[in-house]
Protein backbone atom coordinates (compact mmCIF):
# COMPACT_ATOMS: atom_id res chain seq x y z
CA UNK A 1 0.00 0.00 0.00
CA UNK A 2 2.09 2.85 -1.44
CA UNK A 3 1.90 6.57 0.36
CA UNK A 4 0.65 9.37 -1.73
CA UNK A 5 0.89 12.68 -0.61
CA UNK A 6 0.63 14.67 -4.21
CA UNK A 7 -2.64 13.21 -6.11
CA UNK A 8 -3.36 14.45 -9.34
CA UNK A 9 -6.16 16.42 -8.35
CA UNK A 10 -4.68 17.97 -5.01
CA UNK A 11 -4.28 21.40 -7.44
CA UNK A 12 -7.09 21.48 -9.34
CA UNK A 13 -9.00 24.67 -8.80
CA UNK A 14 -12.70 24.00 -6.84
CA UNK A 15 -12.05 20.02 -7.72
CA UNK A 16 -13.71 18.13 -4.82
CA UNK A 17 -12.75 14.36 -6.65
CA UNK A 18 -14.66 12.79 -3.90
CA UNK A 19 -17.68 13.96 -4.68
CA UNK A 20 -17.50 12.12 -8.16
CA UNK A 21 -16.73 8.63 -6.72
CA UNK A 22 -19.17 7.29 -3.77
CA UNK A 23 -17.35 5.01 -1.66
CA UNK A 24 -17.25 1.14 -2.63
CA UNK A 25 -17.16 -1.01 0.68
CA UNK A 26 -15.40 -3.98 -0.99
CA UNK A 27 -12.34 -3.11 -2.47
CA UNK A 28 -11.97 0.11 -0.02
CA UNK A 29 -12.69 -1.55 2.88
CA UNK A 30 -12.71 -5.19 2.94
CA UNK A 31 -10.14 -5.93 -0.06
CA UNK A 32 -8.23 -2.03 0.73
CA UNK A 33 -8.15 -1.15 4.85
CA UNK A 34 -8.89 -4.37 5.87
CA UNK A 35 -6.13 -6.49 3.91
CA UNK A 36 -3.11 -4.23 4.86
CA UNK A 37 -4.82 -4.20 8.38
CA UNK A 38 -4.24 -8.00 8.00
CA UNK A 39 -0.88 -7.81 6.41
CA UNK A 40 0.36 -5.14 9.28
CA UNK A 41 -0.92 -7.55 12.01
CA UNK A 42 1.55 -10.24 10.37
CA UNK A 43 4.62 -8.24 9.96
CA UNK A 44 3.95 -8.09 13.95
CA UNK A 45 2.88 -11.10 15.05
CA UNK A 46 4.30 -13.52 12.36
CA UNK A 47 2.20 -15.71 9.57
CA UNK A 48 3.28 -18.74 11.93
CA UNK A 49 1.14 -17.02 15.09
CA UNK A 50 -1.45 -15.58 13.01
CA UNK A 51 -2.66 -18.86 11.67
CA UNK A 52 -2.53 -20.42 14.81
CA UNK A 53 -5.15 -17.91 15.86
CA UNK A 54 -7.63 -18.37 13.11
CA UNK A 55 -7.13 -22.27 13.84
CA UNK A 56 -8.05 -22.05 17.00
CA UNK A 57 -11.05 -20.43 16.79
CA UNK A 58 -13.83 -22.43 18.20
CA UNK A 59 -16.67 -23.36 16.26
CA UNK A 60 -19.63 -20.91 16.26
CA UNK A 61 -23.24 -20.92 14.25
CA UNK A 62 -22.27 -18.79 11.44
CA UNK A 63 -19.00 -18.22 11.55
CA UNK A 64 -16.19 -19.66 9.59
CA UNK A 65 -13.64 -22.51 10.34
CA UNK A 66 -9.80 -21.45 9.11
CA UNK A 67 -8.37 -25.00 9.72
CA UNK A 68 -5.22 -24.29 7.79
CA UNK A 69 -4.81 -20.62 9.02
CA UNK A 70 -5.03 -18.23 6.21
CA UNK A 71 -1.92 -19.63 4.30
CA UNK A 72 -4.30 -22.08 2.33
CA UNK A 73 -6.22 -18.99 0.69
CA UNK A 74 -4.40 -17.63 -1.92
CA UNK A 75 -6.78 -15.16 -3.47
CA UNK A 76 -9.41 -13.67 -0.85
CA UNK A 77 -12.58 -12.21 -2.04
CA UNK A 78 -15.19 -10.26 -0.16
CA UNK A 79 -16.61 -13.20 1.34
CA UNK A 80 -13.62 -14.69 2.79
CA UNK A 81 -12.83 -11.34 4.13
CA UNK A 82 -16.14 -10.84 5.48
CA UNK A 83 -15.29 -14.38 6.91
CA UNK A 84 -12.25 -12.96 8.31
CA UNK A 85 -13.43 -9.85 9.75
CA UNK A 86 -16.01 -11.46 12.38
CA UNK A 87 -12.70 -13.36 14.20
CA UNK A 88 -10.34 -10.72 13.48
CA UNK A 89 -10.66 -9.06 16.54
CA UNK A 90 -11.00 -12.11 18.78
CA UNK A 91 -7.24 -13.54 17.13
CA UNK A 92 -5.24 -10.43 17.89
CA UNK A 93 -6.15 -9.93 21.41
CA UNK A 94 -5.55 -13.48 22.41
CA UNK A 95 -1.97 -13.13 20.37
CA UNK A 96 0.89 -13.74 22.72
CA UNK A 97 3.15 -11.25 20.57
CA UNK A 98 0.33 -8.41 21.09
CA UNK A 99 -0.26 -8.87 24.72
CA UNK A 100 3.16 -8.78 25.82
CA UNK A 101 3.66 -5.07 24.47
CA UNK A 102 1.13 -3.69 27.45
CA UNK A 103 0.05 -0.22 25.87
CA UNK A 104 1.42 -0.61 22.31
CA UNK A 105 -0.22 -4.17 22.08
CA UNK A 106 -3.29 -2.21 23.42
CA UNK A 107 -2.93 0.35 20.61
CA UNK A 108 -3.29 -2.45 17.65
CA UNK A 109 -6.31 -3.83 19.44
CA UNK A 110 -8.01 -0.51 19.48
CA UNK A 111 -7.22 -0.07 16.22
CA UNK A 112 -8.25 -3.05 14.82
CA UNK A 113 -11.42 -2.94 16.38
CA UNK A 114 -12.02 1.04 15.21
CA UNK A 115 -11.47 -0.72 11.18
CA UNK A 116 -13.85 -3.62 11.91
CA UNK A 117 -16.71 -1.29 13.87
CA UNK A 118 -16.48 1.03 11.05
CA UNK A 119 -16.80 -1.98 8.37
CA UNK A 120 -20.31 -3.44 10.19
CA UNK A 121 -21.00 0.97 10.72
CA UNK A 122 -20.92 1.33 6.78
CA UNK A 123 -22.46 -1.84 5.60
CA UNK A 124 -25.89 -0.90 7.37
CA UNK A 125 -28.47 -0.81 5.14
CA UNK A 126 -30.46 2.09 7.49
CA UNK A 127 -28.44 5.14 8.60
CA UNK A 128 -29.67 7.30 11.57
CA UNK A 129 -27.60 10.68 12.83
CA UNK A 130 -26.33 8.33 15.61
CA UNK A 131 -24.73 5.64 13.12
CA UNK A 132 -23.01 8.51 11.14
CA UNK A 133 -21.57 9.85 14.42
CA UNK A 134 -20.41 6.33 15.73
CA UNK A 135 -18.91 6.06 11.97
CA UNK A 136 -16.29 9.02 12.69
CA UNK A 137 -15.90 8.05 16.35
CA UNK A 138 -14.61 4.55 15.09
CA UNK A 139 -12.49 6.73 12.24
CA UNK A 140 -10.77 8.91 15.06
CA UNK A 141 -10.09 6.09 17.16
CA UNK A 142 -8.04 4.34 14.14
CA UNK A 143 -6.31 7.33 14.14
CA UNK A 144 -5.65 7.72 17.79
CA UNK A 145 -4.30 4.12 17.96
CA UNK A 146 -2.28 3.59 14.44
CA UNK A 147 1.07 4.58 16.13
CA UNK A 148 1.28 1.26 17.74
CA UNK A 149 1.39 -0.70 14.25
CA UNK A 150 4.61 1.46 13.60
CA UNK A 151 5.70 1.28 17.22
CA UNK A 152 5.87 -2.77 16.79
CA UNK A 153 7.09 -2.94 13.37
CA UNK A 154 4.57 -2.57 10.59
CA UNK A 155 4.45 -0.42 8.02
CA UNK A 156 7.91 0.80 7.94
CA UNK A 157 8.62 2.10 5.13
CA UNK A 158 10.11 5.73 3.87
CA UNK A 159 7.87 7.99 5.01
CA UNK A 160 8.22 9.81 8.36
CA UNK A 161 5.78 10.57 10.88
CA UNK A 162 1.56 11.56 9.64
CA UNK A 163 3.00 10.49 5.71
CA UNK A 164 3.62 7.21 6.97
CA UNK A 165 -0.22 7.08 6.79
CA UNK A 166 -1.02 8.97 3.39
CA UNK A 167 -3.01 6.01 2.08
CA UNK A 168 -5.86 6.79 -0.86
CA UNK A 169 -8.07 3.90 0.39
CA UNK A 170 -7.31 5.02 3.89
CA UNK A 171 -8.08 8.77 3.42
CA UNK A 172 -11.31 7.48 1.63
CA UNK A 173 -13.15 6.95 4.95
CA UNK A 174 -13.51 10.27 5.68
CA UNK A 175 -16.21 10.80 3.19
CA UNK A 176 -18.06 7.98 4.21
CA UNK A 177 -20.41 9.95 6.21
CA UNK A 178 -20.50 12.94 4.19
CA UNK A 179 -21.56 10.49 1.48
CA UNK A 180 -24.10 8.86 3.78
CA UNK A 181 -25.78 12.22 4.13
CA UNK A 182 -25.61 12.37 0.57
CA UNK A 183 -26.75 9.49 -1.19
CA UNK A 184 -28.19 6.96 1.52
CA UNK A 185 -26.79 3.41 2.72
CA UNK A 186 -23.51 2.73 1.11
CA UNK A 187 -24.74 -0.62 0.20
CA UNK A 188 -26.21 0.94 -3.13
CA UNK A 189 -22.69 1.79 -4.63
CA UNK A 190 -20.63 -1.26 -3.02
CA UNK A 191 -19.32 -3.05 -6.30
CA UNK A 192 -19.76 -6.19 -4.95
CA UNK A 193 -23.43 -5.99 -6.40
CA UNK A 194 -22.30 -5.70 -10.40
CA UNK A 195 -19.04 -8.74 -9.76
CA UNK A 196 -21.79 -10.83 -8.43
CA UNK A 197 -22.93 -11.28 -11.86
CA UNK A 198 -19.33 -12.22 -13.13
CA UNK A 199 -20.31 -15.41 -11.67
CA UNK A 200 -23.10 -15.55 -13.89
CA UNK A 201 -22.22 -14.01 -17.12
CA UNK A 202 -18.50 -14.90 -17.22
CA UNK A 203 -17.44 -18.24 -14.68
CA UNK A 204 -20.66 -20.14 -15.57
CA UNK A 205 -20.65 -19.68 -18.81
CA UNK A 206 -16.77 -20.21 -19.40
CA UNK A 207 -17.19 -23.54 -17.68
CA UNK A 208 -19.64 -24.90 -20.72
CA UNK A 209 -16.91 -23.89 -23.55
CA UNK A 210 -13.94 -26.26 -25.36
CA UNK A 211 -11.88 -23.48 -23.93
CA UNK A 212 -10.72 -22.48 -27.57
CA UNK A 213 -8.73 -19.16 -27.60
CA UNK A 214 -11.23 -18.17 -31.11
CA UNK A 215 -14.06 -19.20 -30.31
CA UNK A 216 -14.95 -19.19 -26.46
CA UNK A 217 -15.85 -15.65 -26.20
CA UNK A 218 -18.47 -16.98 -28.98
CA UNK A 219 -19.69 -19.74 -27.05
CA UNK A 220 -20.40 -17.84 -23.91
CA UNK A 221 -22.93 -15.52 -25.95
CA UNK A 222 -24.76 -18.28 -26.57
CA UNK A 223 -24.79 -20.42 -23.45
CA UNK A 224 -26.21 -16.95 -21.68
CA UNK A 225 -28.50 -16.23 -24.32
CA UNK A 226 -29.79 -19.85 -24.13
CA UNK A 227 -30.09 -19.69 -20.62
CA UNK A 228 -32.11 -16.54 -20.52
CA UNK A 229 -34.65 -18.39 -22.69
CA UNK A 230 -34.97 -21.57 -20.37
CA UNK A 231 -35.46 -19.60 -17.38
CA UNK A 232 -38.03 -17.28 -19.41
CA UNK A 233 -40.23 -20.49 -20.31
CA UNK A 234 -39.69 -21.54 -16.83
CA UNK A 235 -41.55 -18.49 -15.88
CA UNK A 236 -44.31 -18.68 -18.39
CA UNK A 237 -45.15 -22.05 -17.63
CA UNK A 238 -45.17 -21.62 -13.67
CA UNK A 239 -47.80 -18.42 -14.78
CA UNK A 240 -49.46 -20.45 -16.92
CA UNK A 241 -49.85 -23.41 -14.25
CA UNK A 242 -50.96 -20.58 -11.84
Amino acid sequence: MTSVREPFWSKLPLAQIHTSMYPDILHQLLQGVLKHIIDWLQDIVGAEELDRGFQSTPPTHGVRQFPEGLKSLQQLMGQERKAIARVLLGVVSASPTIRKHGERGQQVIRATRAVLDFLQLASMEKHSERTVLLLRKCLLDFHANKQGFVDLGARNTREQGRNRFCIPKLHSLVHYMWAIYEAGSLDNWTTSITERLHIDFAKLPFRHTSGKHDSTTKEMVIWVLRRERILEFQSFICWNLG
